[in-house]
């Protein structure tokens, strides 16, 4: 993977930038990210002669259904490379994402994985654009680990979806600290993930994925 020196995060829920974040600087030790939470705050951000290689861009930011705004500031920050992140991807063509100026576009329900090949093939100057069929399947996979999880795992990673530390968790389910900790390293080898954020957003990927789908 080519070095990756500085990217801006902007989405507006704090665990998916810390998540994103994570998986990013596995990948790039050393790059400097800085982060946005909204549209105004990324537009000014960029305007501050601070001149970032790579842009991940929750597409929810945006305030309406088009992409013009984005393409126009994709054209004004021409150094600028972007991959956004959607939650219904086929919502939006991968001509229309290209014809915007954008180089890939992952879905909020994509693997680390999946962001980690996306920025390999971003940083060659190639796209990537999730498949349909691929999330399909990554999803498939995902939702049997979850068959794997007992009901007691599930309260703790409920839990743990509100934040809550082992000892809070040990306190809600009276359960001694160390039981609590077993419980959550069980969850992540179960989830297939490393981290206790990395569980939390797979959580809370597939209680949206359980939703029913509504296009506006």
């Amino acid at each position: 993977m080519l070095k990756l020196e500085s990217a801006i995060i902007a989405h507006q829920y704090p665990l998916d930038r810390l998540a994103i974040r994570g998986v990013i600087r596995d990948q790039h030790p050393d790059i400097k990210i800085t982060e946005a939470i909204n549209w105004p705050e990324l537009i000014t951000t960029l305007n501050n002669d601070q001149k970032f290689e790579l842009l991940l861009l929750d597409l929810s930011l945006l305030t309406t259904k088009s992409l013009t705004a984005l393409k126009n500031l994709l054209r004004h920050h021409s150094y600028l490379k972007a991959i956004t992140i959607s939650r219904h991807q086929h919502k939006i063509s991968k001509q229309q994402f290209k014809r915007s100026g954008i180089a890939g576009n992952i879905t909020s329900r994509d693997t680390p994985q999946t962001l980690i090949q996306a920025l390999d093939e971003v940083l060659k100057s190639n796209s990537w654009f999730s498949e349909p069929t691929r999330h399909s399947n990554s999803q498939q996979v995902a939702s049997e680990r979850f068959k794997l999880l007992t009901k007691r795992e599930w309260r703790v990673l409920s839990l743990l979806d509100q934040g809550m530390m082992n000892k809070q968790i040990a306190g809600e389910l009276h359960l001694s600290v160390h039981t609590a900790k077993l419980h959550v390293c069980t969850i992540m080898r179960k989830l297939e993930v490393n981290t206790r954020t990395l569980a939390v957003l797979a959580y809370r990927n597939k209680q949206l994925a359980d939703r029913p789908l509504r296009l506006n």
